[in-house]
């Protein structure tokens, strides 16, 4: 809610009053595809919202597959207890800072 508020109040208002919340609207989406590739470890400058939409489509293919749904849950699973408590620990810590 807050980054909808923020978005508002982030766009100019020029024009028609009918046009800005469409203008407020499209700052909010833009700020949010920003902070997923962002999350996702990406530069936003560097990826376009085609590329993201054609590898989010893959990523659906790949995770609606159940095996391939348990072939990676379990991957993840090995290579997190196969780290060393201090390596796992800060994954732990990076991952909570990035949800919160």
């Amino acid at each position: 809610m807050w980054r909808r508020i923020k978005a508002f109040h982030e766009t100019p208002f020029k024009g028609s009053v009918n046009e800005w919340p469409s203008e407020a609207n499209q700052t909010y989406h833009e700020g949010e595809y920003r902070e997923l590739i962002e999350a996702l470890g990406f530069d936003p400058r560097k990826v376009e919202t085609d590329q993201f939409r054609k590898a989010w489509e893959l990523t659906q293919i790949i995770w609606d597959d159940k095996q391939c749904q348990t072939l990676l849950t379990q991957f993840a699973k090995d290579y997190f207890r196969a780290q060393h408590p201090l390596e796992a620990s800060e994954l732990a810590g990076t991952a909570a800072f990035e949800i919160l």
